[in-house]
């Protein structure tokens, strides 16, 4: 606005129609038309005119006088405990909010930044998923494989591709994507990458550019966080602390969509985070690439289908949610060709393998800082990552037929044929089991001994919880015949 030329201009309440906060106002012409100054230019006040009343009832168009510092500690506090690395830290904003002028609040602001006392900092105790923002996809271990065994496939000078990091999307409900952050002694706010599934450190820039992980954490990359790099809080970069060439020091993503990384850019490259001088760090202008949120992880979703089991080996310590039990496998007997399934607590340590008991439901698990100790007598087998070249029978979950022609299924550990297991499931090996039941095709459940062939986990505080004829559990049982956990059939007219 000027005051060339100026024409008068009036105030007047915001429309009752708009919503979306109180106490604000229009700015329009005179004569009372309809017309409104507002931010409707690219951040550039500007006189909007020829749409109709729908100018007044517009967020672009509703002013409203606030208090500044009020404003700036709630913006602090809303962007405190977040979740994500590069947060304002609970003590600063802690500090922020003991400011009483505008002017205090900025300087202890800047005081902080530079003190690097601003921002929150990854935890060694913690697990966390990086997405990039461009294309919202996370860096992830996808292609590495392990034996039957399941050591881990390091990969060589003839299969770089093992250990080559690409991407998951953020919606892919798998670990595969998690990682940890182990600090370096002597420097400080440095940290080696270690991806959760195969143990795999990621490392520094390939000859060809592209980001492999290593076995040995000598050989890995030392990252620190770049925080509000794009002058958004949250919004970091990863920096190799190792590298030298400023062009090629930062984790980048390449594609501008999901499909484009997906299709043509399934590597993760390095890079400047700086459009306007790659070679001084002139930040004019920052690559999009290089942005990333790194969000803590701290839940891990399993579908439980209408079988009423899962298989589930995850590399962390979780603790499941009602309805949803645990148990090992302890025994299994070679005349009755049952497995002997034992009740665990509901707190699981990282790497045991379990078969999941609950009604078909998608659960939310809790992760654990803490990885607990695994169970001593469990001869199930789990799987981190992928497994390949298993040469030996062995037996997976399975929810299917006993014979052909038959309707009813039955949950139980099939024999499999395929030489390959998919990560964090729980299997059963041949040389896990007494000879004489290697021949079987196919294991029952077997909870405490119960003989009523539907067998399922009894405990004295569970006699009333009840499973329909094919051995899942129902909450609300209907007309019909159930199980009791102890045992006991019953009708229910």
């Amino acid at each position: 606005m000027s005051n060339e030329n100026a024409t008068a201009f009036f105030l007047a309440a915001q429309p009752s129609e708009f919503t979306s906060f109180t106490g604000g106002f229009t700015i329009q012409p005179n004569c009372a038309n309809e017309h409104a100054i507002g931010d409707h230019i690219g951040g550039t006040l500007g006189y909007w005119s020829n749409r109709g009343s729908s100018e007044l009832n517009d967020n672009g168009s509703i002013f409203r006088i606030v208090d500044l510092v009020s404003d700036c500690k709630n913006i602090a506090a809303a962007n405190t405990n977040t979740g994500y690395v590069g947060d304002i830290a609970t003590d600063a904003n802690t500090t922020l909010a003991a400011q009483t002028t505008l002017d205090d609040f900025f300087a202890k602001f800047d005081e902080l930044e530079t003190s690097d006392e601003l921002y929150s900092k990854p935890q060694t105790d913690k697990l966390y998923r990086i997405t990039f923002t461009r294309g919202s996809v996370s860096p992830a271990l996808t292609n590495a494989n392990a034996d039957a065994n399941g050591t881990v496939n390091e990969g060589d000078g003839n299969t770089p591709e093992e250990r080559l990091v690409t991407f998951a999307t953020q919606s892919q409900n798998t670990p595969s994507a998690i990682i940890r952050f182990v600090s370096i002694a002597d420097e400080a706010d440095t940290y080696t990458i270690q991806d959760i599934n195969s143990n795999l450190y990621y490392g520094s820039k390939g000859e060809d550019g592209k980001l492999y992980a290593v076995a040995n954490s000598a050989y890995a990359g030392h990252y620190a966080v770049a925080n509000s790099i794009n002058g958004t809080i949250n919004n970091v970069a990863l920096k190799n602390t190792l590298a030298t060439d400023i062009t090629a020091q930062y984790l980048w993503s390449r594609g501008e969509n999901e499909s484009d990384i997906t299709n043509y850019y399934n590597d993760i490259m390095f890079h400047s985070p700086y459009n306007g001088n790659a070679t001084t760090g002139d930040q004019t202008s920052i690559e999009a690439g290089c942005v990333m949120q790194i969000q803590e992880v701290t839940s891990y979703p399993i579908t439980v289908s209408e079988a009423g089991y899962a298989s589930l080996c995850l590399p962390f310590s979780v603790t499941l949610p009602e309805g949803l039990t645990a148990n090992k496998v302890t025994a299994v007997t070679g005349d009755d060709k049952e497995m002997t399934l034992v009740n665990l607590s509901s707190t699981l340590a990282a790497n045991e393998p379990v078969i999941l008991q609950g009604e078909a439901n998608t659960y939310t698990l809790t992760v654990n800082t803490d990885n607990g100790t695994t169970e001593t007598d469990n001869i199930l087998t789990g799987a981190s990552v992928k497994r390949t070249g298993i040469a030996e029978t062995y037996y997976a979950l399975g929810y299917k037929a006993l014979t052909d022609g038959d309707d009813t299924k039955t949950a139980g550990f099939y024999r499999v044929t395929t030489g390959n297991m998919p990560a964090n499931k729980a299997y059963l090996l041949k040389a896990n089991i007494p000879a004489e039941a290697q021949q079987a095709m196919m294991f029952s459940f077997n909870f405490g001994g119960n003989t009523t062939g539907i067998n399922q986990a009894t405990t004295d505080s569970e006699s009333n919880v009840y499973y329909d004829l094919n051995g899942r559990r129902v909450l609300y049982p209907t007309r019909g015949i159930y199980v009791k956990a102890n045992g006991q059939k019953v009708f229910i007219k």
